[in-house]
């Protein structure tokens, strides 16, 4: 068998190989049963049952011991568990009315806002589209949105993609709906939105827009400390005086 040949062979199992990764992928990802394990298809609903865990062990420290017990004494705890735990929640611990803004996404916020980003506003979705990638083609992003299961497979721009390449692609440009009545409940596309239900991203859109302004505590960081003009002097010995 001459090398050409084999070399041949080895390119066909290679596309092959190829094919069915991105078949399989797409299997597990998009048409899977299982649709919808990932972070933000149900906004607004919590995504662990850590609430739920961190009662029960407050209850197996406290009352079991971490230890089995007879049926007959599981009873009688079982009576000091409902007295104890049968409270009216609401009252006892409050909840937060809109979403908390935390220092670090402000600094976040001014630190992206100095790389010069790229915003668009999009009438017919009513979102702004942001990027740091100017070469990214945002009229090509938003058809690429309209995609679904069925053309997936047909979609040329999709179809010459990897997984960890779509990812990126998906990254490079953040999608922001803002609230006209309260700018706090805004939307993005972003990871950190779809846990804190706010982000770095909806602050830039709001900083353009000039429809707030940076609280005063963090315009140290967007200031900073001029620098004297001239050169810098040399430190002295120590039992010199200045």
């Amino acid at each position: 068998m001459s090398l050409v040949i084999v070399l041949n062979e080895l390119c066909a199992g290679l596309m092959l190989n190829e094919l069915w990764i991105k078949r399989r992928k797409l299997k597990e990802w998009i048409k899977s049963k299982n649709f919808g394990w990932f972070e933000g298809h149900a906004p607004g609903y919590p995504s662990t049952n850590n609430a739920l865990e961190g009662t029960n062990q407050s209850i197996k420290k406290v009352h079991t011991f971490r230890d089995r017990i007879p049926f007959s004494h599981f009873l009688e705890r079982a009576k000091i568990i409902l007295n104890r735990w049968s409270t009216d929640q609401v009252t006892i611990k409050k909840w937060e009315d809109e979403p908390m803004i935390k220092d670090a996404y402000w600094f976040d916020a001014l630190a992206y806002a100095q790389k010069k980003p790229f915003l668009k506003y999009d009438k017919t979705c009513d979102i702004y589209l942001l990027t740091l990638d100017k070469m990214v083609d945002l009229e090509q992003y938003l058809d690429n949105l309209e995609c679904d299961g069925d053309c997936i497979d047909e979609c040329e721009f999709v179809s010459n993609l990897d997984l960890n390449t779509f990812f990126r692609y998906n990254d490079s440009v953040r999608l922001v709906k803002l609230d006209e009545q309260n700018w706090k409940f805004s939307s993005c596309s972003c990871r950190d939105y779809l846990k804190d239900y706010m982000c770095q991203h909806i602050i830039v859109v709001l900083l353009s827009k000039k429809s707030i302004q940076v609280p005063e505590k963090y315009l140290d960081s967007v200031i900073g400390c001029k620098p004297r003009p001239g050169r810098n002097k040399k430190a002295m010995p120590w039992n010199v005086r200045q």
